[in-house]
């Protein structure tokens, strides 16, 4: 009878409740929490739930509880108890990304700007980013332990409040829109997720590598005789090359009646410029040229050809 249970709650847990069974009753003055029954009988057992708050994060805490009543207790050396609670750190770990230059061209080089921090209150042990980088990059360099084959920057150990910063220089081996995703991990429990992951993209804009070259029949020309060209263009991608038209710039006074064919059989007058249309990545496209070389000639005869195309060269 007059059962007494004093459960005094250890620094860093907060009383929120408590469900009490009827005939019992409960008080709490600066955490020590007094529990009041009148009786129980041999053999009966009651259960009493209290909820109590984590009020600190990364430690361990000692919950001790004694009971004691009227009558003669055979048996004290049960009369008290403990349990022991590890509180877990406590961290905001938040990542995020950027490019030095979000429009690059095809092969350029562009550097990419890794930023993680720990927002607290607590340690973040074994701190580690995944990223992998897509397969528009190639990977260059970095200045820290950043393994590209895996993906994974091993940050270590950060303080609350601490950053680390990353670089990683990579060069643009496709067009299009390329997107680099990165997330971050590390111990304790994060208290927001959605600062763990960051992306960034890079549009980079259609272009191709288009040669050129022109070779003539022959290099000594008899004034008055007829001279050839053979023109080709490739193109090495990596893009389709649109609208491609190809000019020749000559001195009508030096070759006359200038024709050109696309198959080396059907000829045509040459007037300007020659549209060859669009030419596939890997493809090329060979123009012959023919003219007479005025008789008044001497010396050299200058025969220059360009390409344009719709799409960056």
């Amino acid at each position: 009878t007059d059962i007494i249970a004093t459960d005094n709650l250890p620094e860093g847990l907060k009383f929120i409740n408590a469900n009490v069974p009827g005939g019992w009753t409960l008080s709490i003055s600066n955490n020590k929490i007094t529990i009041n029954g009148e009786k129980l009988a041999n053999g009966e057992k009651v259960l009493i739930t209290i909820i109590a708050k984590a009020a600190k994060s990364n430690t361990t805490l000692i919950n001790n509880i004694k009971v004691n009543g009227t009558g003669f207790d055979s048996n004290i050396s049960n009369n008290n108890d403990s349990e022991t609670i590890k509180i877990t750190p406590l961290v905001d770990l938040a990542i995020t990304k950027v490019v030095d230059n979000a429009n690059p061209l095809f092969d350029s080089i562009i550097t990419y700007t890794i930023t993680v921090v720990n927002n607290g209150p607590d340690k973040s042990f074994n701190v580690t980013v995944g990223d992998l980088l897509p397969d528009g990059v190639k990977f260059i360099s970095s200045n820290g332990q950043y393994n590209p084959d895996t993906g994974v920057w091993f940050v270590g150990d950060l303080d609350a409040n601490e950053s680390v910063t990353l670089k990683i220089v990579v060069q643009v081996i496709k067009v299009g829109n390329i997107t680099n995703n990165v997330n971050v991990t590390g111990t304790g429990h994060d208290t927001n997720l959605t600062n763990n992951n960051a992306s960034v993209s890079v549009n980079v804009p259609e272009s191709v590598l288009l040669n050129i070259t022109k070779v003539a029949n022959s290099t000594i020309i008899v004034a008055g005789e007829n001279v050839g060209y053979t023109v080709v263009i490739n193109n090495y991608g990596p893009s389709v090359a649109s609208d491609v038209v190809l000019k020749d710039i000559f001195n009508s006074n030096e070759l006359l009646n200038l024709q050109y064919s696309l198959n080396g059989v059907d000829w045509l007058d040459y007037d300007e410029s020659v549209s060859l249309g669009d030419i596939n990545v890997g493809a090329d496209v060979t123009v012959y040229f023919r003219a007479k070389v005025n008789g008044s000639v001497r010396g050299d005869v200058l025969n220059i050809v360009n390409i344009i195309t719709s799409v960056d060269d």
